[in-house]
């Protein structure tokens, strides 16, 4: 246990959840109050009790400012999206996206050409929040134009980036849940192609079916289409080369230019672009597209519904909602509420099956009372990695199942940092996209039947070398992640 944790009887530690759990179902279900307003009552009433279970009012204010330390990196990316999105439409980039977007594709084809482009976009930059951030929000853009319900979209952007960013080694979480489990990296991703592998291909196959439901009638019909590229055609020059501009931040990202600073120079390439090339627009336009966003009259409905957005701020909502989410998940992690209940859960656990339906239940609790992916990796990992031991299962099975959960369900708690960015960042709120994201839904089916029929949970045979070292760059992060996130 951390130096920062406190100790908290599991008893105590019940009856407080309870309460959480009372405010949060009567604030958000029966009031339907807002999400923020309805975690700043939960941050007064943890406060409260965090108070009584011995923690002094200086460590209740510490523990929420360290919370709002964490959101720094959620909000940096969240405000260089935003600016991302008002550079890349004022320099043409978007409009030359969903004008070649309409003009090649079908609703038809629309999802699994989407599912795969995003799964490869995030494999080869090992980051969901880049993926969602480039390619997400391009083919976003051509869903609204195509006629495809923006929610399928969504979901789809979310499976094909989540599955690249699980199976990739350039990811943080893949390191981090090899890490925290004790297995090898490359261990660990051989053990998710059992479930990564057959939830992907399933993925695929039902984006295809829904597509090929996708006619005329449903999506956007042709006449409607060609008005849509004649007044983008209008207004922007459409040219292959600004697709440039995106190939070169996502390259960014794939040198591990941080990503904050990747999505960044796109923008600024994007108003490069716009002063160049796009003469509907001063140059003061450009630069202000940066800060306002876009808007134009465009002579048609559609073009300003897609175009007209983006700016610094348009992201002002979302960022004081990363705050407080964030200090949230901070004072009831540090308080030792979480981990004194799953402390408990793991101790009285006896069978295999049960100790894996028990980490992915683990996961999910972890990240609707936390809000955050990170932390729901490596408390659940750090507190069952010991009955993985005891019961003689291998490191890549519990790093594989802290995957299947923790790193998907943060994009469906709607309050959770990676569902707030995404949300934001798409423009489609998380329960609406939140059925769609099949690949997230999958996954933990996938390993429940594989825990209740014993397939591909393997036994530690003589404590083989593959299973006690891990990655060097693992141990680093894993290491840098638990000092942050206790």
């Amino acid at each position: 246990m951390s130096s920062y944790e406190k100790s908290v009887k599991p008893v105590s530690a019940f009856l407080a959840m309870i309460g959480l759990v009372i405010i949060l179902a009567t604030c958000l279900q029966v009031l339907k109050l807002p999400t923020r307003g309805t975690l700043v009552l939960c941050i007064v009433y943890l406060s409260v009790v965090t108070y009584f279970l011995g923690n002094t009012l200086k460590e209740i204010e510490g523990y929420l400012l360290d919370g709002f330390k964490k959101a720094a990196f959620t909000v940096g990316v969240l405000m260089a999206v935003g600016c991302v999105i008002g550079g890349w439409i004022i320099g043409g980039v978007i409009p030359s996206i969903i004008y070649y977007g309409l003009d090649l594709l079908t609703p038809s084809l629309y999802l699994t050409t989407g599912l795969i482009l995003c799964c490869l976009t995030s494999y080869f930059t090992g980051t969901s929040y880049g993926c969602i951030a480039t390619m997400g929000v391009a083919l976003i853009g051509v869903a609204e134009g195509l006629g495809v319900p923006l929610p399928i979209a969504a979901g789809m952007v979310v499976s094909g980036a989540l599955f690249g960013d699980k199976m990739s080694p350039f990811s943080d979480t893949t390191n981090l849940a090899a890490a925290t489990a004790k297995t090898t990296l490359f261990s660990h991703i051989y053990s998710m192609l059992f479930t990564g592998g057959p939830a992907i291909v399933i993925s695929l196959i039902i984006f295809a079916v829904i597509g090929m439901n996708f006619g005329d009638s449903q999506g956007a019909s042709p006449a409607k289409t060609q008005e849509l590229m004649a007044a983008i055609d209008s207004v922007f020059m459409i040219s292959p080369f600004l697709l440039l501009i995106p190939a070169a931040t996502i390259l960014l990202i794939i040198k591990k230019v941080p990503p904050i600073l990747s999505i960044m120079i796109g923008s600024i390439l994007g108003v490069v672009a716009g002063m160049i090339f796009q003469d509907a627009f001063t140059a003061k336009e450009a630069v202000l597209a940066l800060f306002k966003g876009v808007s134009y009259d465009y002579g048609n409905a559609d073009a300003a519904k897609l175009l007209n957005r983006g700016g610094l701020g348009s992201m002002a909502w979302i960022v004081t909602v990363a705050l407080i989410v964030l200090a949230f998940g901070e004072i009831i992690q540090r308080s030792g509420i979480l981990k004194a209940l799953l402390t408990a859960i793991s101790n009285s656990i006896n069978s295999s099956f049960r100790l894996i339906v028990a980490t992915i239940g683990a996961c999910l609790a972890t990240n609707l009372f936390s809000a955050s992916q990170y932390v729901s990796i490596v408390l659940p990992g750090e507190t069952f990695e010991p009955a993985y031991r005891r019961m003689n299962i291998k490191g890549n099975v519990l790093s594989r199942t802290l995957e299947d959960s923790g790193t998907l369900f943060a994009f469906l708690v709607p309050w959770g940092n990676d569902a707030i960015f995404t949300a934001a960042t798409l423009g489609v709120a998380t329960l609406d996209y939140a059925p769609y994201a099949f690949f997230s839904l999958i996954c933990p089916i996938l390993a429940v039947l594989y825990a209740a029929t014993g397939k591909f949970v393997w036994k530690r045979e003589n404590e083989e070398a593959a299973d006690t070292p891990f990655d060097v760059t693992g141990q680093e992060l894993v290491t840098a992640t638990v000092r942050t996130t206790e």
